[in-house]
């Protein structure tokens, strides 16, 4: 963008096309209209929001089986003091 004094702006586009290739209309673009013009039925919401919601819950069951044998490991790495056997002082006569 280029600022002007009066605080107006102009926006340059650049294309990274072939200057010899013509500019037409681009049939993605018609395809991105119609997918956001029209209205999702229903269905189809509670379908993708159960897509996402099964994702959420495949990733949150990694991280926390991640996180139970972190845990695990942990525990066998450092046993527990309470579990180890008390050393009780012997008297010698």
């Amino acid at each position: 963008m280029i600022g002007g004094d009066d605080g107006s702006f102009a926006i340059a586009i650049i294309s990274t096309q072939d200057p010899k290739t013509p500019i037409t209309a681009s049939s993605n673009r018609d395809s991105l209209c119609t997918q956001f013009s029209s209205p999702m039925s229903k269905t189809d919401q509670a379908a993708q929001r159960e897509q996402r919601l099964a994702a959420k819950l495949r990733e949150n069951l990694k991280r926390r089986k991640g996180q139970a044998k972190a845990r695990s490991d942990s525990e066998r790495q450092a046993p527990d003091p309470q579990t180890t056997p008390e050393t009780v002082p012997v008297k010698k006569p």
